[in-house]
Parts: structure tokens; sequence; C-alpha cells
């Protein structure tokens, strides 16, 4: 309990102001909570919390008045916030990373693509597929090798030909076989 009355009136009625539950006096008198992005604001145990705006987080909070900064961040925008609080857009295997509209959109690093997809509000794992040798996604998450053919350098390639010989290709026997321009499958 505080007094925070008597500061603005001059009246001394004791100590009104419940400083654990009232907004406008939020942990200490004349702290109120911050409406900055906030829909709505609650005091509990003299800590402010908040129903942010679409879009906004508090990610720092709940805080108590003479700290609170609201719903400070940009949900829809922030790489380390992206969608909510604490849900990081990933590095891994990209050449640079985005936030918009709440979704992490990475610009994926060359032989890499984000085949899952951005999903709101879900975790983020970059550009984790390495397209340059699958064959179920060769060069493009769309793109798949037939049975006949392997993935080489992006490329559907037959099989027993190119680059590294294909799968079964050791020693240059094999499906993968030595082939036009290969290594003799080492």
């Amino acid at each position: 309990w505080g007094n925070c009355s008597r500061p603005a009136t001059g009246n001394d009625n004791g100590c009104e102001t419940n400083l654990n539950t009232t907004t406008a006096h939020c942990g200490a008198c004349g702290t109120a909570c911050s409406t900055s992005h906030s829909n709505s604001q609650t005091c509990s145990a003299g800590q402010c919390t908040h129903a942010c705006q679409n879009g906004w987080g508090d990610c720092d909070g709940p805080r108590p008045g003479a700290t609170d900064n609201g719903c400070e961040v940009d949900t829809d925008g922030t790489v380390a916030h992206c969608g909510s609080c604490n849900a990081p857009c990933s590095g891994s295997n990209v050449s640079s990373r985005a936030c918009s509209g709440g979704v992490c959109t990475p610009v994926c690093a060359a032989g890499f693509g984000d085949c899952n997809g951005p999903e709101p509000g879900s975790s983020d794992d970059g550009c984790e597929l390495d397209w340059s040798s699958d064959d179920k996604k060769c060069g493009s998450c769309d793109m798949g090798c037939t049975p006949s053919q392997h993935c080489d350098n992006s490329m559907c390639v037959p099989n027993g030909n190119g680059g590294n010989g294909g799968s079964g290709g050791s020693g240059g026997t094999g499906s993968g076989g030595a082939g036009t321009g290969g290594t003799g499958g080492t």
C-alpha cells in the first residue's frame, strides 16, 4: 500500500493505494504501467503485464511500473522475436535473415533451401536442406529426380553418369559406375 494521493492533493489520508494491483501506481506511487502498443494493462504483485496489440510483444516483462515499457518488440519484423517473443530466425545456411509479417524469410546460402517453409510461431530451422545431393529435392524444393537418376551438384543426372559416381559408385562399380566425366566412383 502507498500514500499516492498526498503529493497531488496535499491531504494525508493514509496509504490508500494498493501498489500490487493499481495500474496507475504499479509497484510504487506514480509509476504507471506503459500503454505502448498495449490493448490493456494489468498490475499483479506490483508487476505490469499486457495484452499486446497484434504484431507486438512484451518480451522483457512483466516489470514494475517504474521500468515498464509496454509491448516494446515489433514481432512482425524483428529477427530475434519473429512471430512471438524469443522466437529467433535461424542463421543456419543463410546468407541473410529477415522477419516479415511475423514469419522468418531467410535468403539461403548457395546450394541450400528452406523446403519446410516458414511457419508462424514455430521454431525456425533456416535453410535446412542441402539440395546439391538430395535425390528428392535436387536444385530446388520441388524438383525430385526419377528412380533412374541421382542428384549431382543440384542437377538430376542419369545413374552411371556424372560427377561423384552416384550411389554405389565405390571403386567404379555398381549403379553409379565410373560414368562419363565421373571420378571412378570414389
